[in-house]
């Protein structure tokens, strides 16, 4: 059929039956956040959120890749490392430079080796992140940071190496969420739906880059995190997206906060909102709405008693951050025997496990990881595949 940009015509969309048979995804995550590579360790993020709340998550957030924004946070561990280790004058865009040169040595060939060998079936692979950097010369750029874009296009490199290994290609995209456009720090749930871009400016610029990413790569997968722009036209990108690629598939974080949204600072509201925030992270809950399609839903490092009735995506990881995290040691990793449990447990309840790979700066995956990913893909491809 042809989609139209509408919901009632969206929802339409079946779930691909490749996607619905893959189990095993890799999700990668490799910015300008993998040089400082910081986080704490100890707790998931579910954990946090769960039993101390919101705020503590986001100051002491176990994702490596939420650097820029933990070390705006007065006193944060980030922000006591950052000062620590590079100096207060040491801004996040500093590391732009070093990561670029980084770039030009890597080789997407190898990672696409390395997601074979450990039997991957798809790849989503992230194109921006919330700090902004794009991974691809677009073509439509950031008019406030200049240069704030890799000028090796691995997307496409990435993309062509991983099918000529027989492996999906999906593209991660920070939508809500970009810093390049904002100053102030995320400090806990009702932050997190309001701070995003709310221009019309913005809202181009988003659409702009799905429409371009569809076009070069045609992608498996969109994989959009955090909501979409107030102002971008969600339903065209996506019937866009499935006109292109009919074989495709949509995650769940698609949902657009509104003008409302500013009625959320009230405080009685704000600690409602982040009180039901935690009650739907402890249920699985990632925001996906009923009235928002969705081809399947990401929980992160949660777990389900029953079997899903909608097909699920659960991001796990041997540690806790997805971006890389230099502070973890071996004794923060879970053990390949504990992997395959949670990996067994999740395909059982109508699931495919997204696991997290995070490469160093320099696009090496770290040993430790290498060890435990090799040993869980020879189980997998031993009785799974």
């Amino acid at each position: 059929m042809h989609y139209i940009p509408a919901q009632k015509s969206l929802k339409q969309h079946p779930l691909p039956k490749w996607y619905n048979d893959a189990k095993l995804g890799v999700l990668i995550l490799w910015g300008l956040y993998s040089i400082p590579a910081f986080a704490p360790t100890g707790k998931t993020s579910n954990q946090i959120i769960t039993q101390e709340g919101w705020q503590s998550y986001f100051f002491n957030t176990p994702y490596a890749e939420w650097y820029q924004n933990s070390i705006k946070i007065k006193d944060s561990p980030a922000q006591k490392y950052h000062y620590e280790k590079f100096g207060k004058d040491f801004k996040y865009e500093d590391f732009a430079p070093y990561f670029k040169e980084y770039i030009k040595k890597w080789n997407p060939e190898l990672w696409a080796d390395f997601l074979s060998d450990i039997g991957a079936k798809y790849v989503v692979y992230c194109a921006k992140f919330h700090d902004g950097f794009l991974m691809w010369p677009s073509k439509c750029k950031c008019h406030l940071k200049d240069g704030w874009y890799s000028q090796k296009d691995t997307v496409k490199e990435l993309a062509k190496a991983v099918r000529a290994k027989n492996i999906k290609f999906g593209i991660y995209y920070s939508g809500a969420l970009d810093w390049a456009f904002t100053e102030k720090p995320i400090t806990d749930l009702v932050d997190l739906i309001t701070s995003g871009p709310d221009t019309i400016e913005y809202g181009s610029y988003v659409d702009n880059h799905y429409i371009e990413l569809i076009d070069n790569v045609m992608p498996d997968i969109l994989w959009n995190d955090i909501a979409y722009p107030p102002k971008g036209n969600r339903e065209k990108v996506i019937a866009y997206y499935y006109n292109k690629v009919p074989d495709g598939c949509i995650n769940d974080r698609w949902v657009k906060y509104d003008k409302y949204s500013k009625y959320l600072y009230i405080k009685p509201i704000r600690k409602l909102v982040n009180f039901a925030g935690r009650k739907a992270i402890k249920s699985g809950r990632t925001g996906q709405l009923s009235f928002i399609h969705s081809d399947f839903v990401t929980p992160e490092f949660t777990y389900f008693k029953t079997i899903q009735k909608k097909k699920f995506e659960s991001i796990l990881g041997f540690g806790n951050s997805v971006g890389y995290n230099a502070q973890e040691k071996e004794s923060d990793y879970i053990s390949v025997e504990e992997m395959i449990h949670d990996f067994c447990d999740i395909i059982s309840k109508n699931g495919n496990l997204l696991l997290v790979v995070s490469p160093k700066a320099d696009g090496t995956i770290p040993e430790i990881l290498q060890d435990r990913c090799y040993k869980f893909g020879s189980w997998v491809k031993k009785h799974i595949n």
